[in-house]
């Protein structure tokens, strides 16, 4: 099985999709969590990542591809993608790796939350977790950038009828027992 979650930045698609990568045995592929480690290993990717992640803009297409692919390409046995794609080229791009690799995708999850539960999420985040992403100004150029690149990707994929909106605010487990029920619930048809 291979899920895509989706939502904006803060609304808990990294902690549901290392759940569902447990309950599900699937492989979880997160590009953030691949550009962070990155930039923290000092590799030439994450240079070019870091200076875009900083102002709060998209990393490149190209630089963001290259880790997917790679990540699609070593793991055929079930794969939950978290952040990623984000815009329509991504989203081209994916299905030309997913076909090369004999691959497609099953669902998509996509989370959503009021501004203020995103807001409050990233603010409790950059406390616990440091991450330099997660100021004020950035926060709201990323939730922008969400809203203007990502919504013709939900359009693409709503016409394909494998998405699936779900409400991303409550406690972490009853959220994932939502999830996961959901899922169940498409896979009966």
């Amino acid at each position: 099985m291979n899920i895509v979650i989706f939502g904006p930045q803060g609304v808990g698609k990294g902690t549901q999709a290392k759940l569902l990568a447990s309950h599900y045995a699937l492989k979880h592929i997160s590009t953030g969590d691949a550009l962070r480690e990155s930039i923290k290993s000092g590799a030439p990717i994450g240079k070019i990542a870091n200076n875009f992640i900083q102002k709060g803009e998209f990393v490149p297409d190209d630089v963001v591809n290259e880790i997917v692919e790679k990540d699609l390409a070593k793991h055929t046995n079930g794969w939950i993608l978290d952040g990623y794609p984000r815009n329509l080229e991504q989203v081209e791009y994916l299905h030309s790796a997913l076909e090369k690799l004999d691959q497609k995708i099953d669902y998509i999850i996509v989370l959503s939350a009021p501004h203020s539960v995103l807001v409050e999420r990233m603010n409790q985040r950059r406390e616990i977790e440091n991450r330099s992403d997660d100021i004020e100004q950035i926060i709201e150029k990323r939730l922008e950038l969400f809203r203007e690149k990502t919504k013709p990707v939900l359009d693409y994929y709503n016409e394909h009828n494998i998405v699936k909106t779900l409400n991303g605010v409550g406690e972490i487990e009853e959220v994932n027992k939502y999830i996961i029920a959901n899922i169940e619930s498409l896979k009966q048809g």
